[in-house]
């Protein structure tokens, strides 16, 4: 039997209006901030990655040029001009396409096998922003005959190469100082004590190394 009172309003289950906006923003805020967030991580994981493999190639970029200059040979070789060069050559300009700033005479590069070939002529340069590798298929160089150029590295503004004749002098070419004066057969026999290269990356960085050439005789 009812009492004849109303019964108090009951609100019904679930959000308002104005709760679900608010849920709605507060959703948008992280959701923002996480978005911001991720990209960031992304980012800096692929600065990351550009770092890793830029400093990767320029660690097997000198790795090259120490392998190739430990397998140095005192051989003088002769140009697709007939010249006689000495074992290494060191110039600043590049007189043309054909030509390296560090040129020198290398042992044979070894087969699968493992049985080596005969002596080579290897150079390294920059051109156009990268540093180049370049081999020639012989010692003494037939006509017209041109190298095989490899490109080791880019974003090289300059590769800057010096040699020490002693410690306390260092030249911007070779064949320099005693060797320029020596006779002609001793020319061809006298090294640098070492060559020290910088690589001017684009990005800034000056990156040098020191290499000591150990000649492996007439072989």
């Amino acid at each position: 039997m009812s009492s004849g009172r109303a019964e108090p309003f009951r609100r019904a289950a679930g959000f308002t209006l104005i709760e679900l906006l608010v849920a709605i923003a507060i959703f948008g805020i992280m959701s923002a901030v996480a978005y911001r967030a991720l990209t960031a991580v992304l980012e800096t994981r692929e600065r990351l990655d550009i770092e890793q493999r830029k400093w990767r190639a320029i660690s097997i970029a000198f790795a090259r040029i120490e392998q190739d200059l430990g397998a140095l040979r005192v051989r003088p070789a002769r140009d697709n001009g007939g010249r006689l060069m000495a074992p290494l050559v060191g110039e600043q300009v590049i007189r043309n396409l054909n030509d390296g700033q560090l040129v020198f005479s290398r042992a044979g590069f070894t087969d699968e096998k493992g049985i080596p070939g005969k002596p080579t002529r290897v150079g390294y340069r920059v051109r156009d922003g990268v540093l180049e590798q370049l081999t020639w298929a012989a010692l003494d160089q037939a006509p017209r005959s041109e190298p095989l150029v490899i490109a080791l590295l880019g974003g090289v503004n300059d590769l800057r190469i010096r040699y020490m004749e002693n410690p306390n002098q260092w030249h911007n070419n070779w064949p320099a100082g005693r060797a320029m004066n020596a006779s002609p057969d001793d020319r061809l026999a006298i090294l640098p004590k070492a060559i020290e290269l910088e690589l001017v990356l684009t990005s800034g960085e000056r990156l040098r190394r020191v290499f000591v050439p150990l000649a492996g005789g007439n072989r």
